[in-house]
């Protein structure tokens, strides 16, 4: 996970890499990261994700979701 502060962008956190993300395939798991306190009142603030796929040619494989960002 990255985030910009309106003028560089820094990576916020570096999941483990596993096989099957963060829980079993399919399902849903909480990750929380607390920003930086430059983000506090800040208009420019961004979040970025990098996705990199297995590419296992498995087309029912679940990918990247994000819900509730708060």
């Amino acid at each position: 996970m990255w985030y910009f502060d309106g003028s560089s962008w820094s990576q916020l956190s570096d999941p483990a890499k596993t096989s099957t993300a963060c829980a079993p395939q399919g399902r849903w798991t909480a990750y929380n990261i607390m920003l930086p306190a430059s983000a506090d009142n800040n208009a420019n603030v961004r979040i970025g994700f990098n996705w990199t796929n297995n590419n296992n040619a498995s087309g029912t494989d679940p990918s990247f979701a994000v819900d509730d960002i708060t």
